[in-house]
């Protein structure tokens, strides 16, 4: 899970795995926020022409005209959607916002889930570097 698809990489790499190893049938990607820096447009339409990789959702959070070029590549347009609630919060507010759009806006489930994620990555992480050995230590046995 990636909200970010800057270069790619980790989701052209599952996608061969998921095709090659685990025979999957079917992969798709959806991509939130798409910087694509460097190669990732030419690697992606790779993976595409090699059939591991399905279809592609991209929304247009940033600016895209690849769907025009790929017909499996599909952008989801937000961008309009975004500027009405930010355009409502600027003039209503946030309960004028959540009165037009409703409350799930601002669900405080989301919060809670997005913080709980965030601290569980952390958690992991600190796990991961305390069983780590330090590599400027040098450990002799004899």
């Amino acid at each position: 899970r990636d909200d970010v698809g800057d270069s790619l990489k980790t989701a052209l790499n599952t996608a061969r795995k998921l095709k090659n190893e685990k025979h999957a049938k079917k992969v798709v990607f959806v991509v939130t926020h798409a910087v694509h820096s460097k190669t990732a447009k030419s690697d992606l339409e790779q993976v595409i022409a090699e059939g591991l990789v399905d279809a592609v959702y991209i929304s247009d959070s940033r600016p895209l005209s690849w769907e025009k070029e790929n017909r499996s590549i599909h952008i989801v347009k937000v961008g309009e959607t975004i500027g009405r609630i930010s355009a409502s919060l600027l003039e209503k507010g946030r309960k004028g916002t959540e009165k037009l759009y409703g409350q799930h806006l601002f669900h405080p489930k989301h919060h809670e889930a997005m913080l709980k994620e965030v601290v569980e990555r952390r958690t992991r992480a600190e796990e991961k570097k305390k069983r780590q050995i330090p590599h400027h230590k040098v450990l002799f046995f004899g």
